[in-house]
């Protein structure tokens, strides 16, 4: 056991000195709770605080007050990104989920998640969605509240071009996962030049390739990672993790403290980027999306680990726990 007085500190909640810490309690000394309130730096959020975030559903509404979101993703050899993903969208209260895909990748698309609606594209010779649907993916920009972009998309010629053109012509919130990132290595600045708020969620080895070095480096000071990440995109970073980390402006960090090794598995990130477009579908400033996003799939995959154990936990298990997450934080 550790206690920490008045507040969680930084070595109790980063790794590797968190391992040591055991079960953390947090006591008050009597510091009044207003000097805490200018404090800029790290900072958890409660299950209540994440709670206060949520709107209340008025007993009328209908899909159309939920947002429509639009993932683009997928290819022949990883279609299994884009339907995780777009379950999890559908799992997070967004009213529509559309997914643009590659049409090679027709029938794996199409064998979960009957609730999404279908965007088949035109595939390139690599199995991934080809330049030539730029066109008609802008169309969909204007009919959508905001737009996922890279599970499992694969990264050419065809998905870099496609991606700078979703950055520099979409004016509703963008998100970018994996291959989106990767796609655009070459060219990360393009970010800044989208007028609408974008969140980027790269991995250590996805954060090592925007900044030039090697994931150990990463992984030494990731707080000062995500404050480079920032600097470099202008974007809402979700550094993922143990430990998350999301920052919106290089200053604030918010570390989240739900998850667990089990969900070190292929497609737990597909997971989380489907939450947090629901939730800017949803109308959720991108900063909350990107924090209350993380929260949830790390509770999900909590929920997910008590049913199935560490060992055998897949991605498919956590989708099937956020309903059950949802829940308990918004009731």
């Amino acid at each position: 056991m550790t206690i920490a007085v008045m507040a969680l500190k930084n070595s109790l909640v980063t790794f590797p000195a968190a391992e040591f810490a055991g079960n953390v309690i947090v006591v008050p000394i009597g510091i009044p709770e207003e000097i805490f309130s200018e404090y800029t730096g790290a900072y958890t959020l409660s299950p209540d605080e994440i709670r206060a975030k949520f709107p209340h559903r008025k007993e009328n509404a209908n899909k159309g007050d939920f947002g429509k979101g639009l993932i683009i993703a997928g290819s022949y050899d990883m279609p299994g990104a884009a339907v995780i993903a777009s379950a999890a969208a559908v799992n997070s209260g967004a009213g529509l989920i559309k997914l643009a895909f590659p049409d090679k990748a027709y029938p794996a698309v199409t064998s979960s998640c009957p609730e999404k609606i279908l965007l088949p594209l035109m595939t390139n010779n690599n199995g991934r969605i080809s330049s030539q649907n730029i066109k008609k993916i802008e169309d969909e920009l204007g009919k959508c509240d905001a737009v996922l972009i890279g599970c499992g998309m694969g990264c050419d010629h065809d998905t870099a071009a496609i991606a700078e053109a979703v950055l520099k012509s979409s004016a509703v919130p963008v998100i970018i996962d994996a291959d989106g990132i990767n796609a655009l290595k070459g060219n990360i600045n393009v970010i800044k030049s989208c007028l609408s708020p974008v969140v980027i969620t790269p991995h250590p080895g996805e954060a090592a390739r925007i900044l030039g070095c090697t994931v150990g480096e990463i992984e030494k000071d990731r707080k000062a990672a995500c404050k480079a990440i920032f600097e470099k995109t202008g974007a809402v970073v979700v550094l993922k993790g143990s430990r998350t980390i999301v920052t919106a402006n290089g200053i604030d960090f918010y570390v989240n403290l739900t998850g667990n090794p089990g969900m070190a598995t292929g497609g737990s990130g597909d997971v989380l980027t489907g939450v947090i477009l629901a939730l800017l579908a949803q109308g959720y400033p991108a900063e909350d999306a990107a924090k209350i996003g993380t929260y949830i799939h790390g509770l999900a995959g909590d929920i997910a680990q008590k049913k199935q154990g560490m060992i055998g936990l897949i991605a498919s298990d956590i989708v099937t726990c956020l309903p059950t997450a949802w829940r308990l934080v918004s009731e």
